[in-house]
C-alpha cells in the first residue's frame, strides 16, 4: 500500500501560463493528477532576473519578461460597530409612531401606502435572512470530510448546487429589498425637504441612494437626513453602510465577476460575498466584498432607524414643512 506524502506543486495562470503561487499538498491520488493549471515541476527560480517570470510550456518552464497584466484587488469587510449577538428583528409599523407624516403626491401616490410597503418589506427581509441562514446550514452539510476513495452519491451531487445557490440567491433578494426600502425612504425624504420643487416639476430627481452619495449642494437638507450632519444634530452614517450596500447592489446587478463568488461558502457564519469592478472597468481596482451577514442586517437596521430619527429632527427644525 502506497502511503501519502507531502509534495510541493506550482500553480500557473490558466490562459497565459505564468507562475503565480506554490503550495504543499498531500499526494494521495496520483492517478487523478494535480489540480487544474498546476504541476509538480519546479520553476527555475534561481535563474530569474529582475522583471522576469516563469511560464509553463506544458513540459517545463520558460523564462520571459514579466509584462503580464494582473488585477488590483482590495477587500471590503463591513463592521456594524456592535456585536452580532445584539441582532434582533426590527419591527416598525405605521401606527406605532415610527414614521413622520410624509406628504403624498396628489393624483399619483399615497405616501401612507409606501410606508405600509416599507413595513412589509422589513418583515420580508428578516424572513429572507432566516431562510439564508437555513440554506447556509444545508450547504455546509453537503461538504463533509469524505474519503477520496468513497464513491459519490449522484443524488447528493445533484442537490449540492441547489442549496448553495439558494443560499446565495436568498442573500441577493435580501440586498435588493434593502435597497428598495432605502430608496423609498430617500424619495420620501425628498418630499419632506423639497415638496415645492416636486409640486412645480412633478419630479423626484434624487430617486436612489447612489445619487445622494454624490456631492450635490442643491439637496443639502436631504443629505443631512441621509448622510448626516453631526454639528446640526443629524446622526451621521458612521459605519459607511450606505456606500457598502450601494456597491454590493451594483456588483450584483452589473458585474459578471459576482458569479465567481457562488463557489465560496464560508464556515460557521454566513457571509455576503461578491466581486466588483466599478462601471465594469477591470483595469481599475477590483473590490472583494466579504461581509458578515449579521453585520449587514444590523447595519441596515441601524441605518433605517437613523434616517427616521433624522427625518423627525428635520420636521422639528422646519415645522412649516408639508
Amino acid at each position: 500500500m502506497r502511503l501519502p506524502k507531502d509534495i510541493e506543486i506550482y500553480h500557473y495562470d490558466g490562459r497565459y501560463k505564468f507562475f503565480y503561487r506554490s503550495e504543499v499538498v498531500e499526494d494521495r491520488r496520483p492517478d487523478i493528477g494535480f489540480p487544474a493549471h498546476s504541476t509538480d515541476i519546479r520553476p527555475p527560480f534561481e535563474d530569474l532576473r529582475q522583471g522576469e517570470i516563469p511560464v509553463f510550456n506544458g513540459i517545463g518552464w520558460d523564462i520571459v519578461i514579466d509584462n503580464f497584466w494582473r488585477p488590483k484587488h482590495r477587500d471590503e469587510n463591513f463592521d456594524a460597530g456592535r456585536p452580532s449577538s445584539t441582532y434582533r428583528p426590527l419591527g416598525l409599523s405605521m401606527i406605532g409612531g415610527h414614521f413622520p407624516p410624509y406628504p403624498s403626491m396628489p393624483m399619483l401616490c399615497n405616501s401612507a401606502l409606501v410606508v405600509t410597503s416599507i413595513c412589509q418589506r422589513l418583515r420580508y427581509i428578516h424572513a429572507k435572512f432566516d431562510t439564508a441562514i437555513d440554506f447556509h446550514r444545508r450547504a455546509l452539510e453537503l461538504f463533509p470530510s469524505i474519503p477520496l476513495d468513497t464513491p459519490h452519491d449522484p443524488l447528493s451531487l445533484a442537490s449540492q448546487p441547489t442549496h448553495t445557490y439558494m443560499y446565495k440567491l436568498e442573500i441577493e433578494s435580501l440586498v435588493y429589498t434593502m435597497r428598495k426600502v432605502l430608496d423609498s425612504l430617500l424619495q420620501l425624504s425628498y418630499l419632506l425637504t423639497n415638496y415645492a420643487d416636486f409640486e412645480a416639476t412633478k419630479e423626484i430627481p434624487v430617486n436612489e441612494i447612489g445619487h445622494i452619495l454624490m456631492e450635490n449642494s442643491r439637496y443639502s437638507d436631504l443629505k443631512k437626513i441621509f448622510i448626516g450632519a453631526e454639528d446640526e444634530g443629524y446622526a451621521a452614517d458612521k459605519t459607511g453602510f450606505l456606500r457598502i450596500i450601494n456597491d454590493v447592489f451594483n456588483s450584483f446587478k452589473h458585474c459578471l465577476m459576482h458569479d465567481e463568488s457562488y463557489s465560496l461558502v464560508t464556515l460557521d457564519v454566513p457571509f455576503l460575498t461578491s466581486y466588483q469592478a466599478k462601471h465594469n472597468k477591470h483595469q481599475n481596482e477590483i473590490v472583494t466584498h466579504h461581509h458578515n451577514l449579521y453585520h449587514v442586517m444590523m447595519g441596515f437596521q441601524d441605518t433605517v432607524l437613523r434616517i427616521l430619527k433624522n427625518q423627525a429632527n428635520y420636521l422639528l427644525k422646519n415645522p412649516k414643512s408639508p
